[in-house]
């Protein structure tokens, strides 16, 4: 695709093909390199909608084809690493990850907070420090545009400072683990909470990410849930695993991308959803 028209003529092949052949046209897209497909995005603009999506579908398919290794080494470990399998999900995204800056942002953020914490590392005293230095980082919810995926993809949230209860949840976590904090993700349905402390005892306090990271009771969350047409049970009190909280993060992108038809993402995300189940032990 060197000349305006060969362009031409793949732009015109992406608007009359039917289902089937669109479908291959795509495929072949996928495998070009990434500079073929760039020369037709500016043309593109003018195009049908219908080309604008078959197009932007084999952008998102090779985009996920180069990650698809790196994904399925991941998922397959034993043990799934949180931060990891994190930054390679917002690689997939549309928007440019800066995974290398958004770990360094964790590392001064947990050095914070290990200032605060000078060797104390009590309940109280821990999660105090914890919040503190999270809530004057600027992270809260976005409620403004709480669906937006931006709020998922860990880069982004710290970067923008906004997120969704389990991506606030994910920084607190990430934190966690480089001063070796025992804060546990915990999967209550439709909003996804934290717990600071030993949750086998159980000794330790709810805090919720989403909302200043404040602590919260036992009963306070039951009323949360109950709030959101949910019977509390309690097995939705019970810590999740790194392996739960990156399924759960992949369903909210898959719900997200199906609701606005962008069909190709979801479908690929859906592919790395099953090889995380398939591979390790299911959420």
């Amino acid at each position: 695709m060197r000349s305006d028209s060969e362009i031409a003529a793949v732009l015109s092949l992406l608007d009359e093909a039917g289902p089937s052949r669109a479908e291959a046209i795509v495929a072949r897209l996928a495998l070009c390199s990434h500079e073929e497909r760039q020369a037709l995005v500016s043309p593109a603009i003018r195009a049908s909608e219908h080309v604008k999506r078959n197009l932007e579908a084999a952008i998102v398919r090779a985009r996920f084809a180069q990650l698809e290794g790196s994904w399925r080494e991941l998922a397959t470990q034993r043990r799934l690493p949180l931060e990891p399998a994190l930054m390679l999900l917002a690689r997939s995204g549309p928007a440019r990850a800066d995974c290398e800056d958004a770990s360094r942002s964790l590392d001064e953020l947990a050095e914070r907070t290990g200032a605060r914490l000078s060797g104390d590392r009590a309940f109280d005293t821990g999660l105090v420090a914890l919040r503190g230095v999270l809530v004057e980082f600027g992270l809260r919810g976005h409620e403004a545009d709480y669906y937006n995926p931006l709020n998922t993809y860990l880069p982004s949230v710290l970067d923008r400072k906004l997120g969704i209860p389990i991506s606030l949840a994910s920084v607190a976590i990430l934190v966690g683990q480089r001063l070796e904090l025992p804060v546990h993700g915990v999967g209550t349905p439709g909003h996804f909470l934290c717990f600071y402390g030993e949750p086998t005892i159980p000794s330790g306090t709810f805090f919720d990410p989403y909302n200043g990271f404040r602590s919260i009771s036992r009963a306070q969350a039951e009323d949360m849930i109950r709030a959101l047409g949910n019977r509390p049970e309690p097995g939705m009190f019970a810590p999740v695993n790194e392996r739960e909280i990156v399924a759960r993060t992949l369903r909210n992108l898959i719900a997200h991308y199906r609701t606005h038809s962008e069909n190709e993402h979801a479908q690929q995300l859906l592919k790395w959803l099953d090889t995380l189940i398939t591979h390790g032990a299911t959420p």
